[in-house]
C-alpha cells in the first residue's frame, strides 16, 4: 500500500518519506463508471438512510463512514469518501459531469488550503493507511487538483504503533503548512518517537507536479 523511500538506518515509523500511491481496485468499484454530482448524491443519501448500496461507480461505499463536498476552485467541486479501509475522492465540473475519481485509503479528517493562491485548493487529509495485527499507522496526504484530477503529492506519519515480534515502535507526526503567494510553499514535519523521545525535522518545497525536500533528516 505504501512503499518506503528511504534506505535510512531509523525504524520503520520514523522512515523520512513514503510513496504516495493510489489505493488498489476493491470489488463493486469501476473506474470507468461516470456517475454525475446529483447521482452520487442520491446514492449517497440512499446509503446514509440504511439503503444497501455497493458504490458510487468508481468508489466502493463498503463500510462507508460519512461524505464530505466542497469548492476546490470555480470549475471544480469535491466530494471525498470515507469508509473502513478504503474510500476516494471524486470531483466534478459546473455541470456536475464527473472529472475525475481517485482511490484513497479510509479517511479520517479532511482540510482543504490554497498553498500558493493560485485559486485552487490543495486537499489535506488523515487517513488510516494500515490496519492489521500489531499494526495500526495514519499518515498526513497533501492532493493537488490539475485540470480537476486530484494527485497524492505527499505523504507524512500523523501517528503510528506497531506491536509485532521483536519489533515495538510508537510514533506521532506533527505537519505545519506554510503557504506562499510569491514562492513556493513549504512543508514542515516533525516525528517523534514516543519511546525514546528522539525528534526528526524535515521540510519539503511544494511544487507544481512535486514536492522537492530542502533538507536532509537531522
Amino acid at each position: 500500500m505504501l512503499a518506503i523511500a528511504s534506505v535510512e538506518p531509523l525504524p520503520y515509523l520514523l522512515q523520512p518519506g513514503w510513496d504516495p500511491a493510489e489505493r488498489a481496485i476493491q470489488r463493486d468499484e469501476d473506474p470507468r463508471a461516470r456517475p454525475s454530482l446529483e447521482e452520487v448524491r442520491q446514492l449517497l443519501a440512499q446509503r446514509a438512510s440504511g439503503v444497501a448500496v455497493d458504490s458510487v461507480g468508481p468508489i466502493a461505499l463498503h463500510g462507508y463512514n460519512e461524505s464530505w463536498e466542497a469548492e476546490v476552485s470555480d470549475s471544480v467541486r469535491l466530494v471525498a469518501l470515507s469508509c473502513f479501509l478504503g474510500g476516494g475522492l471524486l470531483t466534478f465540473d459546473p455541470a456536475g459531469d464527473l472529472l475525475a475519481s481517485y482511490r484513497t485509503t479510509e479517511i479520517r479528517t479532511i482540510d482543504l488550503i490554497d498553498l500558493d493562491c493560485d485559486g485552487v485548493m490543495e486537499i489535506h487529509t488523515i487517513q488510516e493507511d494500515i490496519r492489521g495485527t500489531g499494526l495500526n499507522v495514519q499518515m498526513h496526504h497533501l492532493y493537488r487538483v490539475e485540470s480537476g484530477q486530484p494527485s497524492d503529492l505527499w505523504v507524512g506519519l500523523d501517528r503510528g504503533h506497531v506491536a509485532v515480534p521483536g519489533d515495538k515502535q510508537d510514533a506521532m507526526g506533527a505537519v505545519t503548512f506554510v503557504k506562499s503567494c510569491t514562492g513556493s510553499p513549504e512543508i514542515q514535519h516533525v516525528v517523534r518517537d514516543l519511546r525514546t523521545n528522539k525528534e526528526i525535522k524535515r521540510r519539503w518545497r511544494v511544487e507544481k507536479e512535486q514536492v522537492v525536500a530542502l533538507e536532509p533528516a537531522n
